[in-house]
This record gives C-alpha cells, sequence and structure tokens, in this order.
C-alpha cells in the first residue's frame, strides 16, 4: 500500500511539473502549433487568437485530471487521512483515481489525435511512430481492465470474494480428514 501511495505522490509531481512546463511553453512559439490566429484581413494586425477544438478540449481535459490527481494527493496526507472515514476514504482512492486516469487518458488521446489518422502514418520518420502514439496504451489497457471487472458476472463475483467467499470450503475439508 505504502509503495502504491508513493507512486501516486511521483505521478502528481510529474503531473505537477508537466503543467507549470506546459505553461510556461504556452507563452511561445508552442501557440502556433495549437492555435488559429485571427487577424484584420489586408493588414498585419494580430487581433486574437483562438485555440483548435483539439487544444481547448485537451486543455479541459489536463484542468479536470489535474484537479483531481491534486484531491488525491491531498487525502493521501497523513493528517487528512486520519480524519476521513474509511467510506471517504476508499470513495476517493478508488472512483476519483479511476476518474483522474480517464480524464488523463483523454487529455493526451484528444490532443494527439493526428497522430492516429491513417493519412498522418506517411508523415512518421522512418516509419516509427511518434511517442505520443504510445503514451495513451497502458492507461488504456488499465481503463479497459477496469471495465471487464465492472461487467455484471465478474463484479459479482468479486464482490462475494471479497466479503470472505471461499469457493468448496466443505470438499477442503473433506478431503484434509
Amino acid at each position: 500500500m505504502k509503495s502504491r501511495k508513493q507512486l501516486g505522490l511521483y505521478g502528481l509531481a510529474f503531473a505537477g511539473m508537466h503543467a507549470c512546463l506546459s505553461c510556461i511553453a504556452l507563452a511561445g512559439e508552442y501557440v502556433k502549433y495549437m492555435s488559429n490566429v485571427v487577424s484584420i484581413p489586408g493588414t498585419n494586425k494580430f487581433v486574437y487568437f483562438q485555440f483548435q477544438w483539439n487544444a481547448e478540449i485537451s486543455l479541459l481535459f489536463a484542468v479536470l485530471a489535474m484537479t483531481f490527481f491534486t484531491v488525491l494527493g491531498i487525502t493521501s496526507l497523513p493528517s487528512v487521512n486520519q480524519v476521513m472515514s474509511w467510506k471517504e476514504w476508499d470513495f476517493v482512492q478508488s472512483k476519483l483515481g479511476y476518474l483522474a486516469l480517464t480524464f488523463a487518458f483523454c487529455h493526451v488521446t484528444i490532443y494527439a489525435y493526428p497522430v492516429y489518422d491513417p493519412k498522418y502514418a506517411t508523415f512518421w520518420k522512418y516509419g516509427i511512430p511518434p511517442a505520443v502514439y504510445f503514451q495513451p496504451m497502458l492507461p488504456g489497457l488499465v481503463l479497459a481492465m477496469k471495465l471487464f471487472l465492472m461487467m455484471p458476472g465478474v463484479a459479482d463475483k468479486l464482490r462475494r470474494i471479497r466479503a470472505g467467499w471461499e469457493r468448496n470450503t466443505m470438499k477442503k475439508a473433506d478431503a484434509n480428514v
């Protein structure tokens, strides 16, 4: 449990660094990649810039994911943990954790959607996709496994196991005699 908490806190630290560095990057040339600059026709006067749809939605999911990751990090502190009941802590750590992971997955996937377009594959250098192509795969696998565990037949079996159910306890007792 402690290693899981440490991994979560490391993840929060890296997400915070990513957010800070992304805010710094938005101040420079990076804005041209993410936005459409609108100017007065026939002049070189800059009026305003407008983010492309994928950049805006990606930033929305990034803010939501960072908010939930921060809540998870705060509830991991021992002083906050002692004040919370078991049900509150379990809700925050299980439900909000998967919600934050879902938002982070959406953040990366929506931002990098052109990479998944088959027409874009011709631009891959040496036929190798860019790193952003592989980034959502592990979180996507975790979310797919969670959806599998939430299926009615599997979820009922897991609930019974967590409640203390053991399979064939009478047969095992008879075999030991």
